[in-house]
């Protein structure tokens, strides 16, 4: 029977894969400062050359930045969303609309079949703060996403949510610079409101039909900018 060798991982590759976990462990968060070299050579016990090559690699990936004159903050919470970010980027708004379709129906339907009391607690919390802000100012769009994220974690399923959560920020980014929020209103309003109760009922085929026509919404806001 042929055994094929252990692969060796370098001293850099194990410190930053330590490095990451302390930021998905969120002991380093997002858009916070890393500890200094020195600190970083004392906490890990290694060279300042392995600490420069992790953190470099980290740089390289978009999940650290170094500020000149400021000291290295946290970009991305990992590696798997630099990536997915980055790709997003390179892609016309349009398609990424499609894709968001693609998953976003199927992420109302596990929602409105496996949503808990818990959930519906939280999704009703979030929309109500959406459904306060008449100001039609960047919170609004802020409580906006902060809904669609409660309804994908309502699938209790963790890939498809990390998946979800990377398109919605690029696409919340993008319709942010491409539109003018206050197109946003009442016909917005009134299908949040029954794509929560379709939730709430357990009906997955009207909650994918909601979904449909908030996704056409968008598109047409869209459509008539370009």
């Amino acid at each position: 029977m042929h055994l094929n060798k252990p692969v060796r991982v370098s001293l850099s590759k194990q410190i930053l894969n330590q490095m990451e976990q302390l930021i998905l462990e969120g002991n380093w968060a997002v858009g916070a400062k890393i500890p200094s070299e020195p600190e970083l050579v004392k906490q890990f016990g290694v060279s300042r050359n392995t600490i420069r090559e992790a953190v470099q690699s980290l740089i390289n990936a978009e999940v650290l930045e170094a500020k000149q004159g400021d000291g290295t903050y946290v970009r991305m919470s990992n590696r798997f969303e630099a990536a997915m970010l980055n790709r997003l980027k390179k892609s016309d708004i349009l398609d990424v609309l499609e894709a968001r379709f693609a998953i976003e129906k199927e992420v109302v339907r596990l929602a409105a079949i496996r949503r808990t009391n818990k959930d519906l607690k939280v999704l009703k919390i979030h929309l109500q703060d959406r459904n306060n802000c008449t100001d039609n100012s960047q919170e609004n769009l802020e409580k906006d996403v902060e809904f669609h994220i409660a309804v994908a974690r309502s699938t209790h399923n963790t890939v498809l949510f990390d998946i979800y959560k990377y398109v919605y920020q690029y696409i919340r980014d993008n319709i942010n610079n491409s539109l003018d929020i206050s197109e946003f209103g009442a016909e917005q309003d009134y299908l949040h409101d029954d794509l929560f109760d379709a939730i709430e009922k357990q009906d997955p085929d009207m909650a994918e039909k909601l979904t449909l026509e908030l996704i056409k919404f968008n598109q047409k806001l869209l459509n008539d900018k370009n």
